[in-house]
């Protein structure tokens, strides 16, 4: 779903520049006028072939700016809930490992990051700095493992919420119905740089 800071945005009208013309503006936006890889795209996703949903993917992946990301389809396995139930509690101590590892092992790449020493001491307690999350490359349901090779660390905004939007438009637009597959947004190591 296209939010309105994605939309073209209305032309500067020098002659008018009071509230009621720059709605005018808005409203008389050609909203017609994306290019035409997202026109054409948009109108039936739930019709697209696996090789047209990768080629859109990766128009997604320009669009939420994650370059250096590779797309790895992967096959719908899902867990049972008893699944789920279990690998919860071991995917929190997974996760808090996970933290504090990076916080003793890659304090060069935190740094990287921009965070402060009093964010790589909230790390070494097991905790997250705000917009910054970990993220599981491979989900679960797509055949991802609980191991440290599947953890990452990213920032919240925009990265992980624009991973998840990739995986949303596949599955809100019925291509995972379809398929039973979606294509995972990945990179290689432990952290991903925006």
């Amino acid at each position: 779903m296209w939010d309105w800071s994605n939309q073209p945005q209305p032309k500067k009208n020098s002659n008018n520049s009071s509230l009621s013309g720059i709605y005018d503006d808005i409203t008389k936006t050609n909203h017609k006028a994306l290019p035409y890889s997202y026109q054409d795209s948009l109108s039936k996703p739930e019709n697209f072939t696996i090789e047209e949903m990768h080629n859109h993917v990766e128009l997604l992946l320009e669009k939420y700016k994650l370059p250096n990301m590779q797309l790895i389809l992967k096959d719908y396995a899902p867990q049972s809930w008893i699944e789920m139930d279990n690998a919860f509690s071991e995917y929190q101590k997974a996760r808090v490992g996970f933290i504090k590892l990076i916080a003793y092992k890659n304090i060069d790449e935190l740094e990287k990051f921009g965070l402060k020493d009093s964010d790589i001491k909230c790390l070494k307690e097991g905790l997250v700095p705000e917009n910054y999350n970990t993220h599981i490359k491979i989900p679960f349901d797509f055949g991802g493992e609980l191991s440290f090779d599947n953890f990452s660390f990213i920032r919240t905004h925009h990265t992980h919420s624009n991973i998840h939007r990739v995986l949303d438009f596949q599955i809100s637009k019925g291509f995972l119905l379809k398929y039973k597959k979606i294509f995972i947004p990945y990179f290689n190591g432990r952290f991903y740089y925006d």
